[in-house]
């Protein structure tokens, strides 16, 4: 598992825990959808009230890593009227 110490702090392990929880409750999300998807709908369908859905895109950035998604291609609509890629699920 992936995690980022751009803190440089001395004991990370706590936060790769956490790491390893939220990116397993993002894989559960996405799972269960039967369409592409955005970083959008996960952060709309997250459980944990106010994550940032910077977080959230970290998160897909690692399972796009992984071979777990991958980019479709397309363009939707994001938070804020913003273009965001278009992601499915590697079957």
């Amino acid at each position: 598992m992936t995690y980022f110490n751009t803190t440089k702090e001395a004991n990370v392990k706590p936060y790769i825990k956490k790491n390893r929880t939220q990116n397993e409750i993002i894989k559960g999300i996405i799972q269960s959808y039967k369409r592409p998807f955005s970083p959008k709908d996960v952060y709309r369908d997250y459980p944990i009230m106010n994550t940032p859905i910077t977080s959230i895109r970290r998160a897909l950035n690692t399972l796009k890593k992984q071979g777990v998604i991958v980019e479709t291609g397309n363009k939707v609509n994001g938070l804020y009227n913003r273009p965001e890629l278009e992601l499915k699920l590697v079957k």
